[in-house]
C-alpha cells in the first residue's frame, strides 16, 4: 500500500486503518496516553535543565521523543537497535553525576541489556533513570513485545528502585523526583490511555505507597494502572456486602514496609493485582514480605499466568487472562468463599 511505503515509521506498528484509503481510523479516546504524557513532560524538564540527556535504542517515535530530539539534537540520542550499548552509554554519561540521563526503552527490550544493566549501572550505583515504556500486555505486537517480565530481573539487581505510576500526574511526579534519589531507577508505564489531573507536582519519597480506599474485609494491592481496575472491583464487591481496602504500592522496590505491616496487621485476606507475570512480579514480592515478617494471611495473587501471551487487544487479552473487573471479582468471591449472591 503506497501510504504505508511513504510512512514507514507510522506503519511499522500500525493502528486500525481504513482498508480502502489506508488512513488510520480516529482514536476512540481524546485522553492522552502514558507515553504521550512522558514525551511532553520530559521535553519540559529538558527545557528547564540543560544537564538532562535522553537515550533510546531506535524507538524515538513510539516513545514520543521526536520533539525532544528535534529541539535538542545533542541531548536526545537514538543509538539504534542496540539496547546493551544504550544502557552502558547511559551509565557512562551518568558517571560523576554531572549529567542527568534517562534511558527510554520498551520494557520487553530491556532484557537484551541484562548484563549491561548489572555490570555497568547497578554494580556502579549509577543514577540512570530507565523509562520503561510498554510495561503491560502489548497485545497487537504479540508474545515478543509484552512488557511482563522486567520486574523479575530488575528486582534481582542491588541498588535498583522500581516504581510504577497509576496515572499521568503520578508519572510526572516520579520523573521529577527520580533524579533526586541518586540510584538506578526504573519507572514502568503502559501504552494506555490515562488521566492527567491538573495538580501541583510533589516530590515523591522513595518507597512510599498510598491507600486509595479503605475497608475492613479484604485488601487489594494493585500495581500502577491496575488500580483503576481495583477500584471497579471494589464497587462490585460492595454488592456482596464486602468492603475492600485498595492500596497502590507505587514502589515495587523498595516496598513501603510501614504501610504493609499496618495493612497486614488489620486485614486477613489479601489480593495482589498486576499486569505482569504473576510468578515473578508484585505478587511474589508481597508473598515474600508476608513470610519474612511473620504474617499469617490468606492471599490471592492475580496476574499473567506462566504462559506465552499471544496477539490481541489489551482489553480482550486481559479478559481472556481473567484480569478484567468481572473475572477478578468472581475469582475473589470464589477464593475467599464469599457468597456469590448480591446483597443489594
Amino acid at each position: 500500500m503506497p501510504i504505508a511505503i511513504q510512512n514507514p515509521t507510522a506503519y511499522h506498528g500500525c493502528k486500525p486503518f481504513d482498508l480502502i484509503s489506508g488512513k488510520f481510523l480516529p482514536s476512540p479516546s481524546i485522553e492522552p496516553t502514558f507515553p504521550k504524557i512522558f514525551g511532553k513532560h520530559i521535553l519540559k524538564m529538558a527545557e528547564n535543565d540543560p544537564s538532562l540527556v535522553a537515550l533510546t535504542p531506535a524507538t524515538p517515535a513510539g516513545s514520543y521523543l521526536d520533539d525532544f530530539m528535534q529541539q535538542f539534537p545533542d541531548r536526545c540520542l537514538d543509538v539504534g537497535i542496540a539496547e546493551g550499548h544504550c544502557v552502558t552509554f547511559a551509565g557512562g554519561i551518568a558517571y560523576g553525576s554531572k549529567m542527568k540521563v534517562i534511558a527510554v526503552i520498551y520494557a520487553t527490550f530491556l532484557q537484551r541489556a541484562l548484563d549491561n544493566l548489572f555490570q555497568d549501572v547497578c554494580l556502579q550505583g549509577l543514577p540512570v533513570v530507565f523509562a520503561l515504556d510498554r510495561s503491560f500486555v502489548s497485545g497487537p505486537d504479540g508474545s515478543t513485545h509484552h512488557g511482563i517480565y522486567d520486574i523479575a530481573f530488575l528486582n534481582a539487581m542491588p541498588n535498583m528502585i522500581i516504581c510504577q505510576p497509576r496515572d499521568g500526574h503520578l508519572l510526572k511526579e516520579l520523573l521529577e523526583s527520580a533524579f533526586h534519589w541518586g540510584r538506578p531507577t526504573a519507572i514502568r508505564y503502559p501504552n494506555l490511555v490515562t488521566k492527567e489531573p491538573s495538580l501541583p507536582l510533589e516530590q515523591k519519597e522513595v518507597g512510599k505507597g498510598e491507600v486509595l480506599a479503605t475497608g475492613e474485609d479484604l485488601a487489594i494491592i494493585a500495581l500502577g494502572h491496575m488500580n483503576e481496575t481495583a477500584l471497579q472491583v471494589r464497587e462490585m464487591l460492595k454488592n456482596h456486602g464486602i468492603l475492600a481496602t485498595v492500596v497502590d504500592p507505587i514502589f515495587v522496590k523498595p516496598l513501603d514496609a510501614d504501610l504493609f505491616c499496618d495493612l497486614f496487621s488489620s486485614h486477613s485476606k489479601v489480593v495482589t493485582l498486576e499486569e505482569h507475570a504473576v510468578t515473578v512480579g508484585l505478587g511474589s514480592i508481597i508473598n515474600s514480605f508476608i513470610i519474612r515478617n511473620g504474617f499469617t494471611l490468606s492471599v490471592l495473587n492475580l496476574g499473567i499466568p506462566d504462559t506465552f501471551v499471544q496477539h490481541g487487544s489489551n482489553k480482550d487479552l486481559l479478559k481472556e487472562l481473567g484480569l478484567d473487573p468481572n473475572s477478578i471479582t468472581h475469582q475473589i468471591l470464589k477464593h475467599f468463599e464469599y457468597s456469590t449472591q448480591s446483597v443489594l
